[in-house]
């Protein structure tokens, strides 16, 4: 909030109504027109990756991965 109202000089109620991926997008253009670097994104994430999350933070679902159905 203190970037919005501050630095980005935004109305309270502007920034209570934006979803956060608005407020990044507002933030990213104003970092890039002011001397910043541009986003870079990460790859995303591999299955093997995302397999090795979900074994080691089971949710306890209903949900299954592919991998648990065997």
């Amino acid at each position: 909030m203190e970037i919005a109202l501050g630095v980005l000089d935004m109305a309270p109620d502007d920034f209570w109504g934006m979803t956060m991926g608005e407020f990044t997008a507002k933030f990213d253009g104003w970092q890039e027109r002011n001397g910043g670097k541009a986003k870079v994104k990460p790859p995303p994430m591999t299955k093997a990756e995302l397999d090795a999350l979900r074994d080691h933070y089971p949710d306890g679902g209903s949900i299954k991965s592919p991998k648990q159905d065997t």
